[in-house]
């Protein structure tokens, strides 16, 4: 929920004389640091009200996991992390009832979190997928396609992609370099000037979710990277030989005859028969 003042002036006026001092003190701290304030007076207002409104010194452990119980795995771990600064703050003004890092346990893994992701994603046709690239390139939005990419090529993380920008790339060899890793600009790109396609430096986790965001004007559907994640998987074979991962696409395979036994395999034309033609 984004951040809207009025709106959440409004249901705090719910809550105690003591919870409003407390709410309002952490945002003007929060405005004083130059901090986003986007999200987190929102979401704190709303466990606030989720929690009946009970005095934050009184508050129980339970009552705030009453309050998540009904929330979505992927909105529970943000939450709680949300809720943690507010009372980190608070707790030098108040005595809380329980300690801070005990609403860790309230937090779901991480693999129920992208379960709870992955029954929600839709993966794309080949199609889908070749009408998409049209229709970006022909309205020439290049950094929707570049995210698109980027997440269609190698599965990444949100947090790696942000980092995948024009200070870690190597025009000359159209390589990104990170952390020891090295990922190839995929060849679909090369023809768009990178600084039209390439963000200038890091962003935050949620620029690429805005960027892929403009595809539902056009394409009458959200594309999300869990989407984009779910259609490779149908779309990428892992080579039984050396276990990458490629399009299925004929310049990327090859039928091998294994002469020891008059066997022929189907391998990737990269790496796999470049070795064997050594």
């Amino acid at each position: 929920m984004s951040w809207d003042k009025k709106t959440v002036a409004k249901r705090m006026k719910r809550s105690s004389q003591l919870n409003q001092e407390l709410f309002w003190d952490y945002y003007n701290q929060l405005s004083e640091q130059g901090k986003d304030l986007n999200t987190v007076p929102s979401a704190l207002s709303r466990v606030i009200e989720d929690t009946g409104h009970k005095d934050i010194n009184l508050l129980e452990i339970e009552d705030i996991k009453t309050a998540l119980m009904n929330l979505a795995p992927t909105t529970i771990n943000a939450r709680v992390n949300f809720l943690k600064t507010f009372l980190k703050f608070a707790a030098a003004k108040v005595t809380l009832q329980f300690d801070i890092n005990d609403l860790d346990d309230l937090k779901v893994n991480q693999r129920e979190v992208e379960a709870s992701k992955e029954d929600k994603w839709e993966a794309l046709s080949v199609d889908d997928v070749i009408a998409l690239r049209l229709k970006l390139r022909e309205l020439k939005k290049y950094r929707p396609l570049y995210y698109f990419e980027m997440f269609y090529a190698f599965g990444l993380e949100m947090d790696e992609l942000i980092n995948l920008h024009s200070g870690n790339y190597d025009e000359k060899e159209k390589k990104f370099r990170f952390q020891g890793n090295e990922y190839t600009l995929p060849a679909q790109l090369h023809d768009i000037p990178h600084d039209k396609l390439i963000p200038k430096k890091k962003f935050g986790n949620t620029t690429p979710t805005y960027n892929l965001s403009h595809i539902e004007k056009f394409f009458g559907r959200k594309v999300s990277r869990g989407d984009i994640i779910a259609t490779r998987s149908q779309t990428f074979f892992k080579c039984p030989k050396c276990g990458d991962m490629y399009e299925a696409t004929p310049e990327n395979w090859v039928v091998f005859h294994y002469e020891i036994d008059n066997s022929k395999w189907i391998v990737c034309r990269k790496k796999c028969l470049e070795e064997e033609n050594k």
